[in-house]
């Protein structure tokens, strides 16, 4: 099936991006950029970077510039001039679009050419459902939406595009046409339309630098009689990139502030949305930080 025929909606992919050194840079603009460059739907999406404070803010300007002039893709950065990390930044990419679509990502992803069209598909096929992701290679230990594939990328080159692409074929075959119902979804890949968004009260932005905002978010969107829908046939590529010290020499730093960001935010949860709903999210998610 070609999914473009039926699709005549347009897509705000929106991603926080902070970069303090050259290979974040490089992340963004050979990976997540790369992807979207060669996405089917390429004419269809605008891509808002929002920048979070980041160190090399020129360096990143700059490559959007190129990747605009170069690739033909609708990038443009806003900016935050302090770090206020995930969920406003999403709301604050929200406020600069106007499309009837949102697609909240990461920048650490490689979306294959029919993934955002075939998501598309999916959402507009069922006004009930509220929000739809893919199946990913690393999705936090989620158990409806994470297929170890094995593969971690050294180079960003063609060779290792052409595997992700077929990696994304071959899943689309095994498991085509099977949908997978949830109670949570990834954020790092999450689609729904934004009329769902905004009625839904977009993200708290009471939660503290990344961790289940988006959780909370899709609580609310299915007290609104939504469904949530992971497409098993459709494949996205997320984070296993080799080891690297993205932040600098100071891992261990970042590991202690993830783990209490992550502490902090399900305190937060529990005490927002009751123990039932806790209960859930933590029987989805089955990994530690």
């Amino acid at each position: 099936m070609n999914y473009t025929d039926t699709i005549n909606n347009k897509v705000s992919v929106i991603t926080p991006v902070y970069c303090p050194n050259q290979y974040l840079l490089d992340l963004t603009e050979k990976l997540f950029l790369e992807s979207l460059a060669g996405s089917a739907m390429k004419k269809d999406i605008e891509v808002i970077i929002v920048d979070d404070a980041s160190p090399k803010k020129d360096e990143l300007k700059a490559l959007v510039e190129k990747v605009t002039r170069e690739r033909g893709l609708n990038v443009r950065i806003v900016r935050n001039e302090i770090n206020q990390g995930f969920g406003k930044s999403i709301n604050l990419g929200v406020n600069n679009s106007n499309l009837p679509y949102i697609l909240i990502t990461n920048n650490d992803i490689y979306a294959p050419e029919n993934s955002i069209p075939r998501l598309l598909y999916l959402l507009k096929g069922d006004r009930n459902y509220g929000a739809v992701g893919p199946i990913l290679n690393f999705a936090f230990g989620h158990n409806v939406q994470e297929l170890d594939t094995g593969i971690i990328l050294k180079d960003f080159c063609l060779d290792e595009y052409m595997q992700l692409e077929a990696v994304a074929t071959n899943i689309s075959r095994i498991y085509d046409g099977k949908i997978a119902y949830t109670n949570s979804l990834v954020g790092c890949f999450l689609l729904m339309p934004r009329t769902v968004f905004e009625n839904a009260g977009k993200i708290d932005e009471n939660y503290h630098l990344g961790y289940h905002e988006e959780s909370d978010l899709l609580v609310r969107v299915r007290k609104q009689g939504h469904k949530l829908a992971v497409d098993k046939s459709t494949f996205v590529f997320h984070g296993d990139i080799g080891e690297r010290a993205f932040y600098g020499p100071s891992m261990s730093q970042v590991k202690y502030s993830a783990t209490y960001n992550l502490l902090r935010n399900y305190a937060y949860f529990l005490f927002k949305n009751g123990l039932r709903e806790f209960l859930s999210l933590i029987n989805q998610f089955n990994s530690k930080v």
